[in-house]
């Protein structure tokens, strides 16, 4: 329940920038993109003062920083795998939507990646600050929360100014195959790396079933009895949300719309949206709510149901 809650409010930021986009008072499109750029940063910068404020000892980022890097990376290459063989079988063709920016205008791959590099760097400084400045432990929690809030009510302006045709991508069968494929790619990746630490298929299932969202996941599985396999799924979907920040301008770039939004998880529709909307266009922005939106449906019911398995 408190997923679906969570998410109505997301949606209902996005729905109030939509609704706000041709009043008077909204920004010009070239104003609103600027400030997604702002907010975006300050997100980052937020989510990385969370985690330098876990407090996690040396024995213990030992003993689960391994697993968390490798099931991380294992979901995010079966995503891949599995896109590439869909978009293979689809003919590949990437994608008829508005894209964000024309072909000849497309920043090189170099460029791109000092972009996601810079963008990570946001949550380098704020770890350190999490760790090292007393204030930081002042920063309420909520506070990454209303950014993430302000960040969507800008990107629902942003969609509108971009006159994107709804009802077209309703008619759009990816909107359900691209998040099954996906889910399915994670799961399988988590999987085939379980034999490196003798993990049963039912709890390598459910450390890859978290999708990205770290806040959910682990706290299921430490509930269900492995605090210790908890924290590694808090790490599983930490590594795949920070490889997310350097995959999406990249793919994005490469002109792989859907790899870009597959590699993102649950957070494509609210933490990596604005990457995937900068770098593939406004025109994925609904196709990339919907792959994150049913993915964070998911995870509440397929973590418990393959941890029956383990």
């Amino acid at each position: 329940m408190e997923g679906i809650v969570s998410l109505l409010i997301l949606l209902a930021f996005l729905g109030g920038g939509m609704m706000c986009a041709k009043s008077t008072f909204a920004p010009k499109p070239k104003g609103v993109t600027c400030i997604i750029a702002v907010i975006l940063r300050i997100l980052l910068l937020f989510m990385g003062i969370r985690i330098g404020r876990l407090g996690m000892n040396i024995r213990e980022v030992q003993t689960i920083g391994l697993l968390g890097l490798v099931f991380g990376s294992a979901t995010i290459f079966g995503t891949v795998l599995f896109l590439i063989i869909l978009n293979g079988l689809s003919g590949g063709n990437e994608s008829k939507h508005k894209r964000g920016r024309s072909e000849s205008r497309r920043p090189s791959a170099k460029r791109l990646l000092w972009e996601s590099l810079g963008l990570f760097a946001f949550v380098i400084v704020g770890i350190v600050a999490g760790k090292i400045l007393p204030f930081a432990s002042l920063i309420p929690n909520e506070a990454g929360t209303w950014t993430l809030y302000c960040l969507l009510f800008f990107i629902g302006m942003q969609m509108m100014q971009s006159d994107i045709k709804f009802v077209s991508l309703l008619r759009d069968r990816r909107m359900l195959l691209l998040p099954l494929v996906t889910a399915l790619g994670s799961i399988c990746g988590g999987i085939m790396v379980s034999p490196l630490f003798h993990l049963s298929v039912g709890e390598a299932a459910a450390l890859s079933a978290g999708f990205g969202w770290y806040s959910l996941s682990g706290v299921l599985i430490s509930d269900l009895g492995n605090p210790l396999l908890g924290s590694a799924a808090f790490l599983v979907n930490l590594v795949r949300e920070s490889l997310a920040l350097f995959m999406i301008p990249l793919l994005g770039g490469l002109g792989l719309p859907h790899l870009a939004i597959g590699v993102g998880g649950a957070t494509s529709m609210d933490v990596t949206l604005p990457l995937v909307e900068t770098s593939c266009g406004a025109g994925y922005v609904p196709l990339s709510i919907a792959h994150g939106a049913l993915l964070s449906l998911l995870v509440p019911f397929l973590v418990p149901f393959f941890w029956g398995f383990a």
